[in-house]
């Protein structure tokens, strides 16, 4: 009787503390409890969305952080993060998305696909150059990022730009042929 007691006590004052904090969302959205949902998340960046307490990042790309956020376009800078967001923010217009957790995980967020009315927001993005195909992890994109290199969208305005070596040289030990980024 006793550790039944504890057992009710001690859930209702976990259950207060979960909606006085507003933080039950976390509890109730969890990878493994569901494989599609919806809502209107906070944009982190152009790849990276949280849902209430849960970040997701979407699949198989991989756009500017505010970190790395300034690129160069013929000698001149603009703020390619902010430009992401804006374009992602733009497709949703406060909309919800629908999205579907692949069962993968990348740095122990869930990996998901999402579509906004039909249109899957990755291929979006990288097709109008707001983010580029993570090939490492597919080649769902690879078609779209070549048509956005081709007509010279978004990352690839100029024509020179190379937004992956751009990431990639920025991991690379000689940083002295990367093409410029403000901030370097």
């Amino acid at each position: 009787m006793l550790k039944h007691l504890l057992l009710f006590c001690t859930t209702l004052i976990a259950g207060a503390a979960i909606g006085a904090t507003g933080t039950w969302h976390y509890f109730i959205i969890q990878p493994r409890d569901y494989s599609a949902f919806s809502g209107v998340p906070e944009i982190v960046n152009a790849d990276t969305l949280d849902f209430a307490a849960v970040r997701v990042r979407l699949h198989g790309i991989d756009a500017p952080e505010s970190k790395n956020g300034k690129c160069a376009l013929n000698d001149r800078e603009w703020n390619c993060f902010q430009s992401s967001i804006d374009g992602l923010r733009d497709l949703i217009v406060g909309g919800s998305i629908d999205c579907k957790w692949t069962g993968e995980r990348a740095n122990s967020q869930p990996v998901v696909k999402c579509e906004v009315a039909g249109d899957d927001v990755s291929w979006w993005l990288v097709r109008n150059g707001y983010a580029v195909a993570f090939l490492k992890y597919s080649r769902d994109y690879a078609d779209a990022e070549e048509a956005a290199r081709i007509h010279r969208l978004g990352l690839w305005a100029d024509g020179s730009a190379l937004p992956r070596e751009w990431w990639l040289k920025r991991h690379a030990p000689d940083r002295s042929k990367q093409p410029k980024l403000v901030g370097d």
